[in-house]
């Protein structure tokens, strides 16, 4: 069963290889202009957002909060790349106890953030979830850390949706914001390349993204491989004052695991 909050494209949790529906739906929206009609649903739970997760949350029986240290999900190989999951264990730790506010832009970034990312009830993470706007997550940093100064802001995107407003580092430079950009660089738009049955316009040509921060009076820091994370993530947390790039090298043949639902 699949208990869906705001999700726009739900044939990955309830299809299987032939688009065949075969999980049952509960869909929660705040009113009916959000329903997705596509699917068969066995209840819609219509009202406040907040309300509907706090009477569903309270009918669950408790388990170890972070279920991947009692079964991990899948067997990380070591590659010359950082894997986006090993990424996000070591996050995790540097934001848990802290106000927090995480952007995400649209791409496999997503993806992996909502499998791997933990956070608590006071953090809060924003995301062009129904519209998917690519380049969405910088301009929103901005915008988070002018209204909320005494949070920890951090974004998380791919090189694809930077791409698309790199003129906006200057705009952070200038404001001296204190924000932590992380952009997967992979040399693809990967989630498209994901859902093409023939792949076309996908390779990305990228600048050196610590050089362009630099140039941009940003600091620039680059993580080439799953050792240099935790080093790399400390000196990024580190900074006192103005926005941080850090330039994230994963693997363009690693697909962030959607259509492996019965794997977990």
């Amino acid at each position: 069963m699949i208990v869906a909050f705001g999700v726009d494209d739900l044939v990955y949790f309830l299809t299987d290889k032939r688009i065949d529906q075969v999980r049952d739906l509960i869909q929660c929206e705040s009113n009916t202009s959000l329903l997705n009609y596509q699917f068969i649903q066995k209840r819609i739970l219509l009202g406040n957002i907040n309300e509907i997760s706090a009477k569903l949350t309270a009918k669950v029986t408790s388990r170890p909060h972070n279920i991947q240290t009692v079964k991990p999900r899948s067997v990380i190989k070591k590659s010359q790349f950082v894997h986006q999951a090993v990424f996000f264990s070591k996050l995790n730790s540097f934001v848990n106890t802290r106000k927090t506010i995480i952007a995400l832009d649209i791409g496999d970034c997503v993806v992996w953030a909502t499998q791997h990312l933990i956070l608590k009830s006071y953090q809060t993470v924003i995301v062009s979830n129904r519209l998917g706007t690519m380049g969405f997550c910088l301009p929103a940093l901005i915008a988070a850390k002018l209204a909320k100064p005494d949070h920890l802001v951090l974004g998380i995107c791919g090189d694809g949706g930077l791409q698309m407003v790199l003129a906006e580092l200057l705009t952070a430079a200038q404001c001296n914001l204190k924000i932590i950009l992380f952009i997967f660089c992979n040399n693809v738009l990967q989630r498209v390349i994901a859902q093409q049955k023939q792949m076309y316009g996908t390779a990305l040509l990228n600048p050196d993204f610590e050089a362009l921060a630099k140039s941009c009076h940003i600091t620039g820091i680059t993580i080439s491989n799953d050792s240099e994370i935790e080093e790399q993530l400390k000196l990024a947390f580190s900074i006192k004052r103005g926005p941080v790039l850090v330039s994230i090298h994963t693997d363009p043949d690693l697909y962030a695991p959607m259509v492996s639902w019965d794997a977990h």
